[in-house]
Formats: structure tokens, sequence, C-alpha cells
């Protein structure tokens, strides 16, 4: 039968200990008590109330918005590749492991994915790289070489060639909008981390296997599963989360491999797709209670 996919995402920090001591604490939330922890160790003060003014309250200046912006970027890089490795591991243990990863989008949360594959044992007898920058491709290249990573490393200008070559693909772009629309590129059935949540067109989610982070967060501002949505008025093709998988609640396909969609982080990020038994579906809900 036609092949399914997975996707996983991340969602909004939460359960952050808050550092605020102004304002109602209830009212922050998960991102504003993070960014008022990151904001705090910058500036070297206890506490920072989360409905602080930058500026006026506060007394910073644009270097330290410049410090502030650079230590979210990189919370925000290592959260990303960190889900992104876990979905990685979870989405692929009743199959081989992937040996061919191919990364569509080459900055910075493509590093820190490479980083946290490796460091958790992932080695890949080819890396291929696709970015409609030559020069961050090239970076990317000259990166994974650095980091003294076995294998060959392919520059891919076809998009196509990068995913049909890759048994691991993982979409790291700042994409608004869809642009890989053909779902007979994933024929091979590969895993793919759509971390950056808008690349593939509503077609390829609903012939995949969506394992989702949150799926609130995960379903709404257009993003590629949003589409989906606003297309069938449901979201009968998500069929759970990274934790009901994690906690077994959830059966992906076994004869052919499934495909995860990590985290969704700022800087964004893919999918998978496999063949096997229909799963259960998450329970479907009008899209008209979401808009």
């Amino acid at each position: 039968m036609p092949g399914k996919s997975a996707e996983v995402c991340t969602a909004d920090p939460a359960d952050i200990s808050p550092l605020q001591d102004g304002g109602d604490p209830g009212r922050a939330t998960g991102t504003e008590r993070l960014l008022a922890e990151v904001l705090a160790g910058i500036l070297r003060v206890e506490q920072v109330p989360f409905d602080s003014h930058f500026f006026n309250d506060l007394g910073a200046d644009s270097l330290v918005m410049a410090q502030f912006c650079a230590r979210v970027t990189i919370i925000s890089a290592t959260r990303t590749a960190a889900s992104a490795a876990l979905a990685a591991d979870r989405l692929t243990r009743d199959r081989q492991r992937p040996t061919r990863i191919g990364f569509f989008g080459s900055g910075l949360i493509a590093r820190y994915i490479h980083t946290f594959l490796t460091a958790t044992g992932w080695s890949f007898d080819e890396t291929g790289v696709h970015d409609l920058s030559a020069a961050s491709a090239t970076g990317f290249r000259d990166y994974v070489q650095q980091a003294g990573t076995a294998g060959r490393i392919t520059m891919h200008d076809d998009p196509e060639e990068l995913i049909r070559s890759s048994d691991l693909v993982v979409f790291a772009t700042i994409a608004g909008e869809p642009h890989v629309h053909d779902p007979a590129w994933f024929d091979h059935n590969p895993v793919v981390l759509h971390v950056s949540l808008r690349d593939l067109a509503p077609e390829i989610i609903l012939a995949s296997t969506n394992i989702v982070d949150d799926v609130e967060h995960c379903l709404k501002a257009n993003t590629s599963p949003h589409l989906a949505e606003q297309l069938t008025g449901n979201r009968d093709f998500v069929h759970g989360t990274l934790a009901d998988v994690m906690a077994g609640n959830v059966a992906l396909p076994t004869d052919r491999p499934p495909r995860p969609e990590p985290p969704r982080v700022r800087t964004g990020y893919g999918s998978v797709r496999s063949a096997g038994p229909t799963m259960a579906p998450w329970p479907s809900t009008s899209s008209q209670a979401f808009q």
C-alpha cells in the first residue's frame, strides 16, 4: 500500500523556572521565563521582570541586545538539534539505521543537528548537502570535513537528487511556504526531519505517517501540517506525538521505515515516509476550531 511519513517538531520552552520578580508570574509564558533567565545572566543580575522594557527599565544597550540575540540563537539551535537527534533515534529503532544523510539547508541549525547526531553515535557513509546559497553549502561542507566526519561529502545542485539519495533527510531552511511538492521523491521511504516546518506540500504530509512533538505548536501559522489541516478540515493525518512513540503508545510501521519531522525552533528545520499498516490517527478535530 502507499507509503506513509512521520513528522516531528519541537514546541516552545515550557515549565522553565522564572527569574522575574515583576509583573504577574502567572501570566508569563514559558518563552518569557526563558528569555528573562537568559537576559538576567547577561546583565549579571539575579532577576529580570518579564514585562520590563529592554532599554527604559533595564538600561540595556545595543551591545547587550547583540549578546542577548546571540545567546538565544544558540539556545534555540541546541534545543532544536537535541530534539532532532532524539527523534531520529526513536523513529528508526525498528529499522536499519540510515547511513546516508542529506541536509536540505546548511545554516546554523543544520550544523548543530549534525553535531548532535555524531555526538550520539551516528555515522554516515555519505553526507549530502543542498542549499540555494553556494557559499553556505561550501561552508557546511568545510565544517563537516573539519569535524573529522568519516564518509563522502556530496554537494547537490538538484534537490530531488539530494532527497532520493538520502535515507535520512534534514530540512533546515528558512522557507516561508512549501517548495517540495512531489511525493514520488520520497518513494524510497527515507526518515525525514522536517525541522523548518514549511518545506513540504500538503500532499506529501497527507502521504506520510506524521509524528509531531506538540500538536498545537506544529499545526499553526501555515506550517506544512497546518496547510494539510486546512486542506482536509481535520487532523486525521497526525498519528501521534514523539512522546507517544517513546511511551510505546504509537506503533510505527515495521516493514518499511517511518519518517520523522523533528523539532521546530526559531530558525527552523523535516518529515518521513514509509509503507506499512495504517496507524490509528490523532483524534479528528475540525480546523475551524483553530483559526
